[in-house]
């Protein structure tokens, strides 16, 4: 309970005497008098002149609703300033001398008294009628330091707002705050002026408390210190607590807002540090009198452009209450967004941080535009209502015609080849200046101007990411030669890879990729979608995909959800599990009909004659007849379609019906001879084996391969459907994205798809350019010349596992069957169907396979896929598709020998001095890794593990521990001349009295001589900055991380297990 306040107190109080002697005692005479912070603000508060202007910096609805009563505010006889101002000013002055390194340039930007005291005031009356004075405790200020600013009355954003714009420095961008403050704005505030109080007591209580840690307080609050019963000359007053509350508050937010605002230095807004810079930079600026109509806009847009480029998202616009009360004509054409904002941010205006935030929004968008396009763009031009009668956007498909317009007038006017590429230049600096500017505002951990403005965070991720991805289409907008003649210029060679870089490092929560993949899931696209395009296209190529793909929106099988429960992995749509809940699909939604099999003796009679059986139905039975080359055609399909079956089986009669049409309009001579699966291999396991084996020869020997995949056939339409759309959609369809389908689509002597209006050749629309590396597949067929006999051609194995990245199938033991028709031709697939069904079938195969191939590149175990979990084979891939296909390189660095005890290769290793132990949990937390030294370069390391999926069957593998490291690359260079060894794997020594240096000569060696080491974990080896010995003995004795040292490279032959 505070004590019983007095009546309002005239004289100075003794209660902040001590501090300040403690302050000023470095003067030539202390001040006559103690004191009194409060009362000091009273006076300020009487000298603020007329009471009577209207306020313009609206209260919020808290603030209106508090109006307690208030003694009247006398105006002031004189504008002398008071002894105790001069003295503080004096201390201030003093103290800007202690930081010599601060350019303390100052932009006077602050408005008239008025306003700043009518802001002080109502954050006063909130105060009051908030909180009683019979509630004032600690808990108060901790509650009100604790509400974030954009919670809080608008007068309290406002005002903190209107303090910070107060200085704008020149300087060091990330000094304290506080003292940034001190030594800059009490110098040059102008006298009287009511703000002048609350700044200088805001400084003195950040840099130095004014208040005293109490009983019960810790934190030093100014209202603390009131209310503790320490003796005193004179009690404070109600006003007095009020006072301390604000200034607590004040303090507390100022502070962090000032600390934010210095990170900030590429932002366009005024105060930002290159803005600053920018304003003061003397020179001529470009001018420009081209204003966007409406009738300017191109009613159509060039189809490939837009397929190359992509287009913008539609960019919120929140009302955060603009001040743009002149006509939008009324501004001239500025050439960068901080000139842009400076117009239209004057000096000596109020601003609320909504205002600021808008001001951030409109330059980051038409400012930048203008200033790209060099015409001034009306806010009407862009400004839409949103979807759902919802608030205003910044319409995308205008956005696009802007750049159109643009790119049409300025190849009209291209003369000057000169003045061409120097404007290339111009628009380069822009892109990165915006792109420092969203890094600042939303790369950190400060708040952003739309969280201060109280913008949610959804609506904010929002408008960060849209703002990003036209940043990105105008890169790629400027680095495309044919568009801009700009591809060349040393500004934009390789700038898109760092661009990209710049948005996708943001932060490690949340990305520009996740974005995207958001916008994708709300449409209802499969996660899986987006990884699997990932791998056909870099990243920003993907990025002018992705508008498309929302706007076209996914083939849906049910419903819009139905891809809830899917990963970026696998599609769980297409993965069937449950074969007892299979249902079999109908070409017409409302058909029930019966299914029609072939007769089973004639298929397994073929079969056991090594002879491939297909089918021919005569509109009521199945026939089945042997085979002939070029005489039948064979189905690609997605079991999980509801296609899939066995001959026991059989299909439903208007679905067989149905296919039976498509072969006959493909294969008339042949009376519609066709082979599927699902009726043409039996489920017997014997006979399905023989199928199998078959399965190669029946796709090389088919006229023609026919493609059915629900979504293509439902979507495409030869003539109505453009090429883009077209292979968009077979690129996201489940055909492309299935293991067993690859060798189908390879061997395939003619591709074809069935359309909405019947089957279709693919080489109709497979051109080479556009999008067809969306489709690996097909674009092998088109770049890829394959031989006549294709049964003895096979694709190199790395541009196999290139064609398998991505693709996935229900069982994991399936994959190397499924394309065994591609594998080397010393791999048979009787060697991999010889293992038999039981656990690690899958890993069982993969080794078969390895065995078979013998000879591995010696990349293979430095992958970082999962591994598998067979003694001797830990080093092994568990699947090719999970893979990365480099890995696989043909040169580069060499090969080794798979032997049942494992792989046996050169390798270049360096010893540990003792073994490293990491915990599995360490490494799924990501730990800063293991340092290493290595002793005679002095050289520290900093050895980054992999989380390893899959793992050595040992009961503790939860433990990783080893104890050399390999390497794969000749000549790296020394530890000391080498920044990054690149990947390494961490291995365990088998026979530790083989692996001393030199105990294997380098050269010559036998294989069979080979160091046994045990495969542990992947990693990566980066040298760190090069200490003296003193730092590292000290480092040595400092560093809480696993540490050992390093012995040199060396030369020699291994067996990895």
């Amino acid at each position: 309970m505070p004590p019983e306040p007095r009546g309002r107190s005239a004289s100075v109080n003794t209660l902040f005497a001590a501090p300040f002697r403690r302050f000023f005692r470095t003067q030539s005479a202390p001040p006559t008098s103690p004191v009194n912070c409060m009362a000091a603000m009273e006076s300020l508060v009487q000298m603020s002149g007329d009471t009577s202007t209207d306020f313009v910096a609206e209260p919020s609805s808290d603030t209106a609703a508090v109006q307690p009563a208030r003694t009247s505010v006398d105006t002031p006889c004189d504008d002398a300033l008071p002894p105790w101002l001069d003295a503080l000013r004096q201390l201030a002055l003093e103290a800007a001398t202690e930081v010599p390194y601060l350019d303390n340039s100052i932009l006077d930007r602050y408005p008239s008294h008025q306003e700043s005291f009518r802001l002080y005031r109502d954050c006063i009356r909130y105060l009051e009628g908030r909180y009683p004075v019979a509630s004032l405790a600690c808990s108060v200020p901790e509650d009100l330091q604790e509400t974030p600013l954009r919670d809080l009355p608008a007068c309290f954003g406002t005002l903190v707002n209107l303090i910070a714009d107060s200085v704008v420095i020149v300087g060091h961008p990330n000094q304290d705050a506080s003292e940034q403050l001190l030594t800059s704005i009490l110098p040059t505030l102008p006298r009287p002026h009511a703000l002048r109080a609350i700044v200088i007591a805001a400084i003195l209580t950040t840099k130095y408390s004014l208040g005293h840690n109490t009983e019960g307080c810790q934190a030093s609050h100014i209202l603390c210190t009131l209310l503790s019963p320490s003796p005193r000359a004179h009690q404070p007053t109600e006003s007095d607590y009020y006072q301390g509350l604000f200034l607590d508050c004040l303090t507390h937010h100022l502070k962090d807002f000032w600390s934010a605002r210095l990170c900030k230095t590429a932002s366009p807004m005024p105060y930002s540090l290159e803005s600053c810079e920018e304003l003061a930079r003397p020179g001529l600026l470009p001018t420009s009198d081209l204003i966007v109509n409406m009738d300017d806009l191109p009613v159509e847009i060039d189809g490939d452009l837009v397929w190359s480029i992509g287009f913008p998202f539609d960019i919120p616009w929140p009302p955060l209450g603009s001040r743009r009360d002149e006509s939008e004509y009324d501004y001239p054409f500025c050439p960068s967004p901080s000139i842009y904002a400076s117009l239209r941010r004057p000096k000596g205006t109020v601003y609320t941080l909504q205002n600021d935030a808008a001001l951030w929004l409109s330059a980051m968008t038409f400012g930048l535009l203008e200033a790209i396009t060099q015409m001034r763009i009306p806010q009407s031009i862009l400004l839409v209502p949103g979807t759902n009668g919802e608030e205003a956007v910044i319409d995308g498909p205008r956005v696009l015609q802007i750049i159109v317009l643009w790119l049409a007038r300025k190849n009209r006017g291209h003369g000057d080849r000169q003045q061409h590429l120097e404007h290339g230049r111009e628009v380069a600096q822009l892109l990165r200046r915006a792109l420092r500017a969203l890094t600042d505002e939303f790369g950190l951990k400060t708040e952003s101007i739309f969280a201060y403005a109280g913008i949610p965070k959804d609506k904010e991720m929002n408008i960060r990411y849209s703002i990003a991805h036209l940043l990105v289409i105008l890169w790629r907008v400027m680095a495309n030669d044919r568009l801009t003649g700009w591809g060349s210029l040393l500004e934009t060679t390789g700038a898109i890879t760092y661009f990209w870089g710049g948005l996708h490092c943001w932060n490690t929560e949340f990305s520009l990729h996740d974005w995207y993949e958001k916008r994708m899931l709300d449409a209802g696209w499969c996660p899986n979608v987006k990884s699997f395009l990932m791998r056909a296209r870099d990243s920003t190529s993907l990025a002018a995909l992705i508008p498309h793909l929302i706007r076209l929106g996914p083939y849906v099988r049910t419903e819009l959800g139905e891809h809830a429960d899917c990963s970026k992995y696998a599609c769980a749509l297409h993965t069937v599990v449950d074969t007892g809940a299979y249902k079999h699909r109908h070409a017409r939604p409302s058909c029930e009909c019966d299914n029609v099999k072939p007769p089973l003796d004639g298929v397994l009679q073929l079969l056991d004659n090594g002879v491939v059986p297909v089918v021919v139905y005569d509109g009521s039975d199945l026939r089945v007849v042997p085979a002939q080359e070029n005489g039948y055609i064979a189905i690609s399909h997605v079991w999980s379609e509801g296609m899939g079956s066995t001959t026991d089986v059989g299909l439903p009669i208007c679905l067989v019906e149905h296919i039976s049409d498509l072969a006959k309009s493909l294969l008339p001579e042949h009376d519609g001879a066709f082979w599927m699966d699902s009726l043409c291999v039996p489920s017997a396991r014997e006979q399905r084996k023989k199928a199998i084996r078959l399965m190669a020869d029946t796709y090389r020997d088919a006229a023609k391969v026919l493609v059915i995949d629900d979504s293509i056939r439902t979507l495409c339409h030869s003539e109505l459907t453009i090429l883009p759309e077209i292979l968009l959609r077979v690129a996201t369809s489940a055909w492309v994205r299935r293991v067993w389908t690859l060798q189908e689509g390879i061997l395939a002597r003619e591709l074809y798809f069935e359309f909405v209006d019947g089957a279709v050749d693919c080489a109709e629309f497979v051109v080479p350019g556009g999008l067809l590396d969306l489709v690996p597949v097909l674009s092998f067929r088109t770049g890829f010349e394959k031989p006549r006999d294709l049964r003895v051609w096979r694709p190199p194995l790395l541009l196999l596992v290139s064609l398998l990245q991505g693709r996935t199938t229900t069982k994991d033991e399936d994959e190397l069957i499924a394309i065994s028709g591609l594998l080397p031709l010393h791999v048979k697939i009787d060697k991999l169907l010889a293992e038999g069904h039981g656990p690690n079938l899958a890993e069982r195969r993969m080794k078969r396979f390895l065995l078979e191939l013998r000879v591995i590149p010696l990349l293979v175990p430095f992958d970082s896929s999962p591994r598998s979990t067979l003694s001797g084979f830990t080093w092994a891939p568990y699947m090719l598709s999970m893979g990365h296909w480099v890995n696989w390189s043909d040169d580069d660095p060499g090969y080794g020998i798979c032997t049942e005890e494992g792989l046996v290769g050169r390798y270049h290793s360096a010893l540990l001095d003792k073994p490293i132990t990491m915990p599995q949990a360490d490494l799924e937390s990501q730990t800063r890794g293991v340092l290493v030294l290595h002793p005679q370069s002095k050289t520290f390391h900093r050895l980054q593990l992999c989380e390893r999926t899959g793992g050595a069957s040992s009961p503790d593998w939860d433990l990783y521990a080893f104890d050399a490291l390999l390497f794969v690359r000749e000549g790296m260079g020394s530890f000391a001349s080498t920044i990054s060894l690149g990947p390494c794997i961490g291995v365990k020594r088998l026979s530790v009295g083989a692996v001393t240096p030199g105990s294997i000569e380098a050269n010559g060696a036998s294989h069979e001589h080979a160091i046994a080491v045990e495969y542990v974990v992947r990693c990566g080896l980066i040298r760190e900055s090069t200490p003296t010995t003193q730092e590292i003995l000290e480092l040595w004795g400092t560093r809480h991380v696993p540490a050992a040292r390093l012995g040199d490279l060396q030369d020699v032959w291994v067996r990895l297990s």
